[in-house]
């Protein structure tokens, strides 16, 4: 895996795919184990690692799309420099390459709104910490 620092995110590394902790229904039994035995901090932690996780498969399909859109799009103009008139494979690349860039912007967006979920996540459950210990 690819190791990442961004400013201000919680996001460490690429990641295609959950961990084969948070794959199918495990983390609602996980979930679901630490909320029957009211472990509020256990609960916490392990949402937030699930929302980490989520946030960086949303990061590296951003960079995905971003980078295929460019690619096509580069190409259109290599094709056009060479003096090649392809006008379906162009027209078919530029629809192609429009199409992955509007995904990578869907998926930037669900990475900064993850950003500020996971954020708000940790505010909830330490309110409830704080009420449940009265501190």
């Amino acid at each position: 895996m690819f190791k990442l620092n961004i400013e201000g995110s919680k996001v460490n590394q690429l990641r295609l795919f959950h961990s084969k902790k948070f794959r199918g229904f495990k983390f609602i039994k996980i979930r679901n184990a630490f909320s029957d035995n009211e472990d509020l901090s256990g609960e916490k932690q392990v949402i937030t690692e699930y929302l980490v996780e989520k946030n960086e498969i949303d990061y590296t399909h951003y960079q995905i799309f971003l980078g295929l859109s460019l690619m096509l799009l580069f190409s259109i103009l290599v094709f056009t420099l060479k003096g090649v008139s392809l006008p379906m494979l162009s027209i078919g690349f530029g629809i192609t390459g429009i199409v992955f860039f509007a995904l990578s912007q869907m998926k930037k967006q669900s990475f900064i709104l993850g950003d500020i979920g996971i954020e708000m996540s940790e505010s909830f459950f330490n309110q409830k910490i704080k009420e449940k210990f009265n501190l």
